[in-house]
């Protein structure tokens, strides 16, 4: 098979073990020619030529779409989960609460959060963070209380690894 653009000869194994490669490490934006001294981006038709069977056409799709969107800062997934509609910022950039065309969901697109009625993206964002910080510390604590090998201090309440010796833990201060 030959590159379009460049010329470059290779056999169709060799390029669809290349495309495949590229798929299975996320590089799918920018695709180059197989020769390592070639710099030319192959086509999205040259790279779907390359591979053997629709499932991995479909991957492929999949995952330009999704670095497309990523890249893209006038778009952004639909939060919901499972939906997977791409919200696109409208022309007017002042506008930023969206509806999701699938879920009927509301975002905001300044914060990319779950739109949130009466209250800044600042606000939101640090009740957010005081809410995740809480929960992380409480299921912190439930899988080290499970554990054998670590002790909660008496008094500060720090952790403290038991490597040896008996259960009891001194304070120095």
């Amino acid at each position: 098979m030959k590159a379009q653009g460049c010329e470059h000869l290779f056999c169709l194994d060799c390029w669809t073990r290349y495309a495949v490669a590229q798929i299975e490490t996320g590089l799918v934006k920018l695709i180059k020619c197989i020769d390592p001294s070639c710099k030319r981006v192959l086509t999205k038709t040259e790279v779907e030529n390359c591979l053997n069977s629709e499932r991995e056409i479909k991957r492929y799709r999949r995952f330009k779409r999704i670095q497309e969107v990523n890249d893209d800062p006038k778009s952004m997934w639909c939060l919901t989960p499972n939906c997977e509609s791409v919200l696109i910022q409208s022309a007017d950039a002042k506008v930023v609460r969206l509806e999701c065309p699938t879920c009927k969901k509301h975002v905001c697109f300044q914060c990319r959060l779950f739109w949130h009625d009466g209250m800044t993206c600042e606000e939101l964002i640090k009740k957010t963070r005081a809410q995740r910080t809480a929960k992380d510390l409480k299921k912190f604590d439930q899988l080290m209380a499970k554990s054998a090998k670590y002790r909660k201090c008496g008094g500060c309440k720090t952790y403290i690894e038991k490597s040896f010796g008996c259960d009891k833990v001194t304070l120095r201060t």
